[in-house]
């Protein structure tokens, strides 16, 4: 664990959250990303967001996403439109979220918005799946976790931090195993993970994750 000032900068670990079976099937039923420029439709996606209140949480029905063209210069200034995470799902993002806020400020316990992206990235032997298609970036939150809940037959897909884009150095970096997360203080680092391509060139792969972003609500 890794603390400034008892501000987190970075943490990376084991999730206690049990993940069944029905949220490991579920990534199969993820609908394409329609906003990706590419081809080979390689990344499937839903999105739901919370309202976290003194450490209680609440479902918003509202599922627009929206990104300044600063923060994402691949998708910004476009209100994005996904489908919602199903209902029989969204119960354990909902424990993983509250698993993860015990590792931040009292601040943003005490009333923050909370985005949950659930995608899968896929690659065969034609084409390369891109987890992060803007490349290094910061998503214009507070805080920041990154998930792995399954992958198969895929090589790269190593989740990495870095405090400036000068210097090209990481400050950390790993290969998320299932049930591994990063957890990060968005403020101090960028962030990106490489692309992912097939091990075995005769089935395609993929890369199931949960992006959760924490973005303060008190000024």
């Amino acid at each position: 664990f890794i603390y400034l000032n008892k501000m987190i900068r970075f943490i990376s670990g084991k999730l206690n959250t049990r993940i069944n079976n029905n949220v490991i099937q579920s990534f199969k039923k993820l609908s394409k990303d329609n906003y990706l420029k590419s081809v080979h439709c390689y990344r499937f996606r839903a999105f739901s967001e919370l309202n976290l209140i003194k450490n209680e949480i609440f479902i918003k029905k509202n599922n627009n996403f929206f990104q300044k063209r600063e923060i994402n210069h691949f998708a910004g200034n476009v209100s994005r439109k996904f489908k919602p995470i199903q209902k029989n799902i969204i119960n354990t993002f909902v424990k993983i979220t509250k698993e993860l806020i015990y590792f931040l400020p009292d601040k943003t316990q005490q009333k923050a918005e909370v985005g949950l992206h659930q995608i899968r990235i896929t690659c065969d032997n034609d084409y390369v799946g891109y987890p992060v298609p803007e490349g290094w970036h910061k998503d214009g939150c507070n805080y920041v976790a990154i998930i792995t809940l399954n992958f198969d037959n895929i090589v790269g897909g190593i989740s990495r931090i870095r405090k400036n884009l000068i210097n090209q150095n990481d400050v950390y970096n790993c290969f998320l195993e299932k049930n591994n997360f990063l957890l990060l203080n968005e403020k101090s680092y960028f962030h990106y993970t490489d692309p992912i391509n097939v091990k075995d060139k005769k089935k395609s792969g993929y890369r199931d994750i949960l992006v959760i972003t924490f973005k303060d609500l008190n000024v």
